[in-house]
């Protein structure tokens, strides 16, 4: 089991919306949706535009770009024309956020 990587903090979490790092195959988009925290590609598989740029709505996130929309929980993509993206597993140790790297 690949060790958890410190994404950031709940407070930084809160005050930026979003929270970035590297993981096993590219950059992972930390996001709450109310009292939930989702880890999901932050490159849309349609175009490559950055996820945490969009907005999030309903559980899902959308693309700035496109507007394609995500599942934050599965990363499956609502849209014919974007195929689904990986999501990864966070937990919070108190105010510290954590990441599995490698995806779901």
């Amino acid at each position: 089991m690949t060790a958890q990587v410190r994404a950031g903090t709940l407070t930084e979490l809160s005050a930026m919306g979003h929270l970035l790092v590297d993981g096993d195959r590219g950059e992972i988009c930390i996001v709450s949706d109310g009292e939930q925290l989702f880890a999901i590609d932050n490159n849309c598989s349609h175009m490559g535009s950055q996820i945490h740029r969009g907005n999030i709505s309903e559980g899902n996130i959308i693309c700035p770009w496109h507007r394609a929309r995500f599942e934050l929980a599965t990363g499956k993509s609502l849209d014919l024309y974007a195929k689904d993206v990986a999501t990864y597993e966070v937990t919070v140790e108190g105010d510290i956020v954590l990441v599995n790297p490698t995806p779901r």
